[in-house]
Order: C-alpha cells, then sequence, then structure tokens
C-alpha cells in the first residue's frame, strides 16, 4: 500500500482521494518544504483535524522527488551567490514575490486564537486579554520584488462608521503605489466588517486583517474643562504591534490613520529609518505643523514645534515617526499608554528613545508629507512666535514663507529660505525668475563683478552666461542637485529625483525626461561617448540608463543610502565588460562576466562613506572617504595610494564635500575644505624583486597648499587658443569654486560651544570663482570674480556643484535654481573691453594682430 502524506490545501481539490493525516513532524516538514502554509500554524492545524480543509494527497515518491530538486535549486543559489549574483537585485529582472506571514490563510477560513499583548501589565486599564481573530490574505496581484528594500509595516486602527470605507479607499489607493509594504489593519470589533473584508480583498496590497474587542475600555479621564477625555484607537495600535513582534524579524513600524493623508515620498523617506525618524504633521490649527525642530547646519532635533507640548518629552504626532522592527524586539516591554494626549510620548519613551537618537526625514523636516485634514471655512491666525527660536532651523522653512505667519512674528522675516528647499517650488515661477527679485538681469556679463573692479586695468579672465529656456520651466517646479556634462549635453539631477537631459543652451531633449528616484538625486555619471548615464540617491536606487538603447541598462535596489556612482568612460564598448562602481560604506564594482552575469566586487571597504568617485581613461579610479582619497588601478585591482585628509579636523567631511578632478589620465586635482592637492600618478621604478607585491605606478603629490577660502569645485584652466593655460613649472592655472572664509560655528544640541566646534561656511555668502597659480607650498591668486547666483541668500556651502568640458574650458556652475557658464574670454572679448575703455589705439593693435573683427571696429571707434 501506498503511503501518502496529507497536504493542507487552500483552494480545496477534489474529494476522490482518500484523506489520512501524518504525525505533526512529517506534516511540518513538509509544509515547510512546499511553503503552502506558515511553519509557525503547523500546530494548530494538526491539533484541529476537524477543521472542513480539503487535503492533497502525493505519494513519498513525489515528496523525494521535489526534496531533491529543491536541494539542487539551494545549490545552485549558493554558487550563484558566490560568483556575486545576488548581492543585489536588479529589478529588470523577474523575482517572485516574498512569503510574508499568514498568507496562506484564505479569505473563506480564519484562525481563532488568543495572543497576550506585549507590554500590558496588571496596572493597565485594560486588564484582560482581548482575543481577536485575523483574516489575512496576499494580494490577488503580487507586486515585483524590490529586492533588499526594508518592509515598511503600516498599523492602521479603525472603526465602523459612515465614512469608514471612503478612508480606506483614499489610503489604500496611496498605499498600493508603495513597494515592499505590508498593511496591518485593526478592527475595533468583536467579529469581521464584510464591507471591509471584500474591499481588502480587492486592492493590491498584502495585508493582515485583524479585529480586537476593545469593549473593556480603559477609565475614561475628566479633564478640568470637565470633557471627557478618552483614548482612541490605543488597543488597535497595540494589538498590531503584538503582531508585528511575533512574525516579524525586520523592517519598519509606522502608525497610520486612515483618515489623513499621505504623500508616497513619506514612505520612501521612513524605509531608511535606522532606529527612530521623525518628520513634520500638517495640522489644520493655529499653529499649522507639528514638528521637530531641526538645527539646519548640524541636521540634529535640538526641540520640538507643537500646539500643546504639556510637560512631553516627545511632543509629536502618532503620524509624524517610525521606529525599526528591531528596535521593538529588544524592548518587549514597550507599551503605549492609555492616556489621552500621552500616547505617543509614552510609548517612544517606553523603548528608551533619546533626542540624539532621532533621525530627521523629509530634507531635516522642512517639508510636509503628511497631514491630518480637516476642512474649515474660517481662516486660522497663526500663533506669535519669537524669531529666536526659528533662527537657522526647518521652521523658517515649513511656517515662514507664509504671509499670515510673517505677520505675527516678533520681528519679521525679511529673506525666509525659498521654496527651493522644501522641493515644492513656485508654480507661477514669479519669486525665482522675476528680474526684479535678482541682482543680475539675463545673460549680461556685466552682471558679474570683479573683485578688483575699481582697478580698470585689471581685465577678467572669464566671461558668463546664465542659461534660460527650458531650464525656466524646470525651476519652476523643482530645483538642482547635481550635474554631469560632456560635449553633447548637459544631464541636471532634482531634488524630487527627476533626470533633465538638455543641451548647452538650457534646451531639454524630448523624450529625455526620467524619473528615476524618489528622492533627491546625488550624484550622476556619463561614459566619454555619452550613450549611458547612472545616477544614484539615498533611496538606495542605482540607475543605468541608455539615451539610446535599453541593452545594458540596470535599476539596482540597495538597503541603504548610495553616495557616489561612476560609469566606466567606456561602458559604450561591447567588450568593455559594462562596468561601474557604486559607492556607500564599500567601494563595490559592478562588471558583466561569463554568460552576461552580473558580478560585484568589494574594492574596499571604507573609512566612511565613499561620497565622491572620479573614474578616468587611463582606467584610474579615485574616491573620497572620510579619511582621505585613495586611488586606485583597475587594470591591477590594487590600491596603489591613500592622499590622507590632512585639514583641520573641524572640517567635517559631510559638511564639506571632497571636489575631484582628473585633469589628464595621470594628473588628479584635490579640493577639500580649505586644500588644494595636484597629484601625479607616475610609473613605480622599484625593481619587481624588492617589492613583490608592490603595484606598477604610485601616487606623488607634487603641490599642496591651504587657501584663504573654502573650495566648492575645482577645474584646470585651458587657453582660449587651445591647450592649458600653463601656470609656472606645475602645469596647468586653476580655477576654483569658492566661499570666503567666514567660518560660522555650529554649537551642539545643548547650546554649548566646545573646542572641537565644526566650522563651516555661513549660509548665504556669494559665491566666488578665483583663478590661481598654484606652486609647491602656495600659490599665487590672479582673479576673483564674485558670482550673484539667484536666491544665493538662502544656500550653504553644499548647495553648490561644478563640472567642466576641460578641452572647450567651459564651466557649469549650479544652484539649487540656477545654472551659470563660464568661459574663457578670447580675442573678440579682449578688444570689446579696450573700446569700453576708450583705449582704441592698444584695440586697433589688438585686431592688427589678431587679424579679426576690422570692419566692426571701424565702425565702433568712428575711425581706423
Amino acid at each position: 500500500m501506498a503511503k501518502f502524506v496529507a497536504v493542507v490545501c487552500p483552494r480545496g481539490f477534489s474529494d476522490g482521494r482518500r484523506k489520512e493525516f501524518l504525525p505533526v513532524s512529517t506534516l511540518s516538514s513538509f509544509l515547510e518544504l512546499k511553503m503552502t502554509f506558515h511553519p509557525s500554524m503547523t500546530r494548530t492545524i494538526a491539533n484541529q483535524l476537524g477543521w472542513p480543509m480539503k487535503v492533497h494527497l502525493l505519494s513519498l515518491r513525489r515528496v523525494r522527488l521535489r526534496s531533491t530538486l529543491l536541494a539542487v535549486w539551494s545549490l545552485i543559489a549558493t554558487l550563484t551567490s558566490f560568483w556575486g549574483i545576488f548581492g543585489s537585485r536588479d529589478e529588470n529582472a523577474s523575482s517572485s514575490s516574498t512569503c510574508l506571514p499568514c498568507h496562506g490563510i484564505t479569505q473563506e477560513s480564519s484562525v481563532n486564537t488568543s495572543m497576550r499583548l506585549k507590554g500590558f501589565q496588571k496596572s493597565d486599564p485594560l486588564e484582560t486579554e482581548p482575543s481577536f481573530s485575523c483574516y489575512s490574505s496576499k494580494s490577488s496581484h503580487p507586486r515585483k520584488n524590490q529586492g533588499k528594500l526594508p518592509t515598511i509595516y503600516v498599523i492602521t486602527p479603525t472603526y465602523e462608521r459612515p465614512a469608514q470605507l471612503a478612508d480606506l479607499t483614499r489610503m489604500a489607493q496611496t498605499l498600493a503605489h508603495v513597494a515592499e509594504l505590508f498593511w496591518v489593519l485593526v478592527q475595533d470589533s468583536r467579529e469581521r466588517e464584510p464591507l471591509v473584508h471584500d474591499f481588502l480583498r480587492y486592492t493590491n496590497i498584502n495585508y493582515t486583517y485583524i479585529t480586537v474587542d476593545e469593549s473593556i475600555r480603559p477609565k475614561r479621564i475628566e479633564s478640568p474643562t470637565k470633557k471627557i477625555l478618552e483614548p482612541r484607537g490605543v488597543a488597535c495600535r497595540m494589538t498590531g504591534l503584538a503582531w508585528v513582534r511575533k512574525y516579524v524579524r525586520s523592517g519598519v513600524v509606522y502608525f497610520a490613520d486612515d483618515d489623513n493623508s499621505y504623500d508616497i515620498r513619506l514612505f520612501h523617506e521612513m524605509r531608511l529609518t535606522k532606529r527612530v525618524s521623525m518628520w513634520p504633521v500638517g495640522l489644520v490649527t493655529a499653529y499649522g505643523i507639528s514638528s521637530p525642530i531641526v538645527d539646519l547646519e548640524t541636521g540634529r532635533v535640538t526641540g520640538f514645534y507643537d500646539g500643546w507640548i504639556a510637560k512631553r518629552m516627545f511632543p509629536v504626532d502618532m503620524a509624524g515617526f517610525a521606529v525599526t522592527v528591531s528596535l521593538l524586539l529588544q524592548k518587549p516591554q514597550a507599551m503605549m499608554p492609555f492616556r489621552p494626549g500621552f500616547e505617543e510620548d509614552g510609548f517612544l519613551k517606553s523603548l528608551g528613545v533619546q533626542i540624539g537618537d532621532i533621525e530627521p526625514k523629509a530634507s531635516n523636516c522642512t517639508k510636509v508629507l503628511v497631514w491630518h485634514t480637516k476642512t474649515l471655512t474660517e481662516p486660522i491666525d497663526p500663533p506669535t512666535v519669537s524669531t529666536d527660536l526659528i533662527k537657522n532651523t526647518n521652521l523658517i522653512i515649513v511656517c515662514g514663507t507664509t504671509d499670515a505667519f510673517k505677520k505675527r512674528m516678533e520681528v519679521p522675516i525679511e529673506n525666509p529660505l525659498p521654496s527651493v528647499l522644501e522641493n515644492s517650488g513656485n508654480i507661477d515661477g514669479s519669486e525665482v525668475w522675476s528680474d526684479d527679485a535678482v541682482d543680475l538681469p539675463g545673460a549680461e556679463e556685466n552682471s558679474f563683478s570683479s573683485v578688483d573692479e575699481e582697478d580698470d586695468d585689471s581685465e577678467p579672465k572669464l566671461k558668463y552666461e546664465r542659461l534660460g529656456n527650458d531650464l525656466r520651466k524646470i525651476f519652476m517646479k523643482d530645483s538642482a542637485s547635481c550635474i554631469a556634462v560632456n560635449s553633447r549635453f548637459l544631464v541636471l539631477g532634482s531634488h524630487w529625483g527627476m533626470i533633465h537631459v538638455l543641451d548647452h543652451l538650457g534646451n531639454a531633449a524630448r523624450g529625455h525626461e526620467l524619473q528615476a528616484h524618489a528622492v533627491s538625486v546625488n550624484h550622476i555619471s556619463l561614459d566619454s561617448e555619452g550613450d549611458y548615464l547612472a545616477s544614484c540617491s539615498d533611496d538606495g536606487r542605482v540607475v543605468v540608463h541608455g539615451l539610446y538603447s535599453a541593452d545594458n541598462t540596470h535599476n539596482l535596489s540597495f538597503d541603504h543610502p548610495v553616495k557616489s556612482v561612476a560609469l566606466d568612460p567606456n561602458y559604450y564598448k561591447s567588450r568593455s565588460g559594462r562596468k561601474f562602481l557604486t559607492g556607500d560604506h564599500q567601494l563595490i564594482l559592478h562588471e558583466k562576466t561569463f554568460l552576461n552575469l552580473q558580478k560585484q566586487s568589494v574594492l574596499h571597504s571604507a573609512d566612511g562613506l565613499v561620497r565622491t568617485i572620479k573614474w578616468n581613461r587611463e582606467n584610474f579610479v579615485a574616491w573620497a572617504t572620510d579619511a582621505g582619497v585613495r586611488v586606485a588601478d583597475l587594470n591591477e585591482r590594487k590600491t596603489i595610494s591613500l592622499i590622507k585628509r590632512d585639514h583641520d579636523a573641524k572640517y567635517r567631511p559631510e559638511l564639506l564635500r571632497c571636489h575631484l578632478c582628473w585633469q589628464d589620465g595621470k594628473t588628479l586635482l584635490i579640493g577639500w575644505a580649505d586644500t588644494v592637492k595636484i597629484c601625479v600618478i607616475r610609473r613605480n621604478r622599484e625593481p619587481p624583486q624588492a617589492y613583490r607585491d608592490a603595484p606598477q605606478h604610485l601616487v606623488e603629490i607634487v603641490s599642496m597648499f591651504t587657501t584663504d577660502f573654502f573650495i566648492c569645485g575645482i577645474a584646470p584652466l585651458v587657453d582660449p587658443g587651445g591647450g592649458l593655460s600653463r601656470g609656472g613649472d606645475l602645469g596647468s592655472h586653476l580655477v576654483l569654486m569658492a566661499m570666503a572664509k567666514e567660518e560660522g560655528v555650529v554649537v551642539d544640541p545643548t547650546g554649548k560651544v566646545s573646542q572641537n566646534s565644526t566650522c563651516i561656511p555661513a549660509r548665504g555668502q556669494k559665491l566666488m570663482l578665483t583663478i590661481i597659480e598654484p606652486r609647491v607650498h602656495d600659490y599665487t591668486e590672479i582673479v576673483t570674480d564674485l558670482l550673484s547666483v539667484r536666491n544665493y541668500a538662502d544656500y550653504k556651502i553644499n548647495d553648490y556643484h561644478m563640472d567642466c568640458l576641460i578641452d572647450e574650458g567651459l564651466f557649469f556652475i549650479v544652484s539649487p535654481k540656477d545654472v551659470i557658464v563660464a568661459k574663457p574670454r578670447d580675442a573678440d572679448d579682449h578688444i570689446d573691453w579696450l573700446l569700453d575703455r576708450c583705449k582704441f589705439e592698444e584695440a586697433l593693435n589688438a585686431v592688427e594682430n589678431s587679424g579679426k573683427r576690422a570692419l566692426s571696429v571701424s565702425m565702433s571707434g568712428g575711425s581706423t
């Protein structure tokens, strides 16, 4: 007689086969193999043999065959993982959805169980263990697995009311657009609500539907105003937490009420939570928001802004924070108290959270991504707020831009931070593009002044042009975060995660606008031919996009922010290996290997974040970490040098970025804080037998000096006639984008200024473009131009970026709302400058020497 194994089948099979159950151990092992039912439920199944469930009988021979196939598949997965294929998941490849807790339970069946809510003590108002029923379902149209993205578990308390289904529908339409999300919906009811149950089955969301009996409610509290206060939804939220603690081991937990309004960017922000994260919540109250107060210079939370502080350590809204599952598991006794108004504060304190643990999200709490919605007809006057409270904090952005708020200020804000940092833009563009709002009209050269403009004999070295055209439309609703250029076009990354491809005049290339990321683009890289571009962001995504072909593109997702990316200059070539680099806490090389398999190799485990990567045609790569700049020869796959960060330690690398530029295949320019270094790669002359593993090349620092300003961009200067502008024995002149050395002291959250306080350039300084002649240990300043960038008073040094075309002598200067092109002045510009100063004889000599513009000079000067 053949032996059979009984398998629980949610859909059911025909009754023509014999039904018998094996012992629990056999059933459990087979269910784990099949993944038909969650392993933790096998004992319940064995004890409930009387359930009206169908069973599917399989012979043990078929079971052994499937076990063998599973073992072979596991071996293949291990081998491919060894070759680095599964280091990150490429979203262009197909993938199966992840099995989540209780997904095997059908809509037609329920599991009644009694679960003890962790954190409830005998003294709690709710002393009994509430029993609940869990109706769980996996979506009928499972979304694509996003790889290593942490899962967000959204706990939503709900109750029966006329608008319940409408509110849930609105919320589900938002959650359906968020990848790797699980919805824990907890109903305040003894039994499931049929309408809600049917609605959840329709949504394209992984969910668990739980009902909890809250008939045993905590004692009501009578306030001094005789108003009855009652904690609402606490038992529902605690029930959801109990479910998470039982079934989940990693991810992020967020409490989301069903009657709020949510921006999907909020979920992209909270996904990166390391412990506890917070953000502003929009309220229809006099204060308008409930938000942490963030020092914009340090990025640290220093206090809270709320209409009701009430001696709470964390006066925040329930929708204004998220915590990690690991923190919940570390604090099994953490609970939410049944005390009206103190639920959030008590819960966070029970988790052991300190103010220094808070991670401000939503661009340092400068954007409102969630609202408590309510329709009111009468306007609400904002409260009176001291300017000292909001100075240099996020509040001046989220509150200070409204006219009503400014009228109630004790000291009016003359220049509130613009909407560019808020990433909301100004739709009509009047504030950004009005000629009255900026110092410079259009793109005239004289709108950029020289520091030595009192000296008429000092001729400028560069001329400037402000780009417009389609850039105007882009800046009306977005702001720039990074740039990359080549000889054919420029690529602009934005704070909304967009990538725009434009020509050198600011005209958009039609069909080349890409929504690549959910948050600000950190870095963009191009190959040498401009056929492919790569981008990265704090959302953990790395995108390699083909401008003319869909082949060899990638869409990778990591479980951490990616700060930098670099394409191989030869990426466009078919036999190049299609290599590119990504930088976070490691420098990782991605390349195609045999059978077009994707391989990942860790080149360096960084000392801090890899914030900048530069790759040249000679296959040398330079990258900057907190420790310094490393240079590697990818032909040998060896690091050949570490150029240590030796400037003042108070200049923190996250506040003053390192800027790298390859002048040619062997010369590297480094500008970091107030220090410039010129490095040359030379052949190693040491005999091979002396150092067996010595690299073939070494790096020599030929110049190193400290400047009188902070550097935010570096590049070599090219003569108008072609070739590098010579600057003595060390080679070319250098162009430095910089800010004056007027240090702004950043104090600790306690308000104390210590000896180790960080110094960075003060916000709102004018940008400088300086041409210097480098020497071994110092430099000579040739000329300095002050640039009146649009809304410069609102920006700090890391808001500016510069890229260049060395051969063409073009320098692209980018701020959040402006793109300026600087280029060397030619012979025509020199003649114009002489004519403007009535130096006609010198102008005539210049014309004769250059052999140009004789006719135009005769007409302009009046005589020849």
